[in-house]
């Protein structure tokens, strides 16, 4: 049931050159250099009907937006890149967009989430906010894993937000790996490291 609040804004489909306009505009700032892929990685994969992009909007606005690589079988997404513009944040509409993409996608199985490893931040104030990103996705439904993967120099910790079924985490490592099988066609092998962490 939506809220009051949540009746405000509307999701919208993003086209490619919405995408782009995001990607080459407010991601710039929202994801450092070594997290965000070539624009022509995302052109290729959106052309091949395995990237797509949600928008959350107040009016005609852009508050918040999500892209995802989807895999082979459509049934499983990767968030690939996720965020709410900065004159819109602290005011819940992150937790808004997340259950509302969960909604959104009612016919998938999950949606996979890569989090920077908070044991690898460089200092306690990266440590720190990195644990309230993982503590934000936690309360919002989503689920932690025992999964790490390293690729283009950054290290991530896998969650996923179980839509139609809970996942094992071998299924969600499948599904993982086609995502990755898709996002790096040629060079999976050499560039994608993927480990489950023991407790």
């Amino acid at each position: 049931m939506m809220t009051k609040v949540d009746q405000q804004f509307d999701i919208k489909v993003l086209g490619l050159e919405e995408i782009e306009e995001i990607y080459m505009g407010p991601a710039v700032r929202h994801f450092p250099a070594n997290e965000r892929k070539p624009m022509k990685a995302i052109r290729r994969m959106y052309q091949a009907g395995a990237y797509e992009g949600l928008g959350l909007f107040e009016g005609e606005a852009l508050v918040a937006y999500a892209l995802y690589v989807v895999a082979p079988d459509g049934q499983n997404l990767l968030l690939d890149y996720y965020a709410v513009l900065e004159d819109h944040r602290g005011k819940g509409i992150g937790s808004i967009f997340l259950q509302r993409m969960s909604r959104w996608y009612a016919d998938r199985q999950s949606i996979l989430l890569e989090t920077e490893d908070v044991l690898l931040a460089a200092d306690d104030k990266e440590k720190q906010l990195r644990s309230r990103r993982n503590d934000f996705y936690l309360r919002n439904g989503v689920r932690e894993t025992r999964i790490h993967v390293s690729y283009c120099g950054a290290d991530y910790q896998v969650f996923y937000l179980p839509i139609q079924e809970q996942k094992d985490e071998i299924r969600v490592l499948d599904a993982l790996e086609q995502i990755y099988r898709v996002m790096f066609p040629d060079t999976y092998k050499e560039w994608v490291k993927i480990q489950t962490k023991s407790e």
